[in-house]
């Protein structure tokens, strides 16, 4: 009988967790020596790796054509259904993952993948470290993050063979959004532990976040345009979905941060806005840059 109280307990989730590994494990170098094929889709894996050689964040869509295991969309629905979310089912998927691909001390991808990597061209591996600012864990979170990504595009493409169009827009308005919020929120060890609980839908909570960020403006009124365009998506998104409606409050706070929406806020105004940042941390992944800017210290 299925536990809804704990819906990855089930059986079944539990035999096509085995089933995924082992096909995830058995194809993964060939998937990443793969030669180019000049009928293949874009994100082949060697035109990845290709173009992670000059953007590093590319690294992150290498699974887009990794063909794994799925379930049908009803029951990976069931499996993710609260108590459970996407974040607790990827990183169940992840967990026999994790260790398979890292090296020892998780501070960089393993010597065979590294290898695969380079197989179509010795210099690849190092070519990339150099636009990951020479830092092996940065190569190796986004090829993690990448697990999650390509999981999402698989599901999707399964989605789309589904006739009935109101099945692929269910799937963009929900999971398909939880997957663009839960991908970002990537670790050494899989994702963070915020990221396999339920995400902070309360409408009620929501609408008060995105008025606090308007108060800092000042009022919806004296935002700049580009955060009142934002702030009307925010609103127009309770039609849609909870999950959409924080996704799109979390593109308005990073919006925020941008230098051209700070420079006309004053000191007081900059630390109530880290302070909102500070309060959402575990929602909104900071470059370094900005780090060093709302954490000073």
């Amino acid at each position: 009988m299925f536990d809804k109280t704990n819906p990855l307990s089930d059986t079944g989730f539990q035999q096509y967790k085995q089933a995924f590994r082992n096909t995830f494990l058995l194809n993964l170098e060939n998937h990443l020596k793969l030669p180019y094929d000049p009928k293949g889709a874009d994100n082949q894996p060697y035109k990845v790796i290709e173009k992670s050689k000059n953007t590093a964040a590319t690294f992150s869509r290498i699974f887009d054509e990794y063909k794994v295991p799925l379930p049908s969309y009803e029951e990976f629905k069931k499996y993710i259904e609260a108590p459970s979310c996407i974040g607790a089912y990827m990183q169940s998927l992840m967990d026999e993952l994790v260790p398979q691909i890292l090296n020892e001390d998780k501070t960089a991808l393993n010597s065979r993948i590294i290898d695969a990597i380079n197989h179509n061209n010795k210099d690849n591996y190092r070519l990339m470290l150099q636009k990951a600012n020479n830092d092996p864990k940065q190569l190796a979170r986004l090829f993690i993050q990448a697990i999650v990504v390509g999981y999402s595009q698989q599901m999707l493409d399964e989605v789309k063979k589904d006739p009935n169009p109101d099945t692929q827009i269910a799937w963009f308005n929900n999971e398909g959004a939880e997957f663009t919020i839960v991908s970002r929120l990537v670790t050494i060890d899989g994702l963070s532990e915020f990221a396999q609980k339920p995400l902070p839908l309360d409408e009620e909570e929501q609408r008060s976040r995105m008025q606090k960020l308007m108060d800092v403006y000042g009022g919806e009124e004296n935002a700049p345009k580009a955060l009142k365009d934002k702030y009307q998506r925010f609103n127009d998104s309770f039609d849609i979905s909870k999950i959409k409606a924080l996704e799109a409050y979390l593109d308005a706070l990073n919006s925020a941060l941008k230098e051209e929406n700070l420079k006309n806020l004053s000191e007081e105004k900059v630390q109530e806005l880290y302070k909102l940042v500070e309060e959402n941390i575990s929602l909104v992944p900071l470059d370094a840059l900005l780090h060093k800017k709302c954490y000073p210290k």
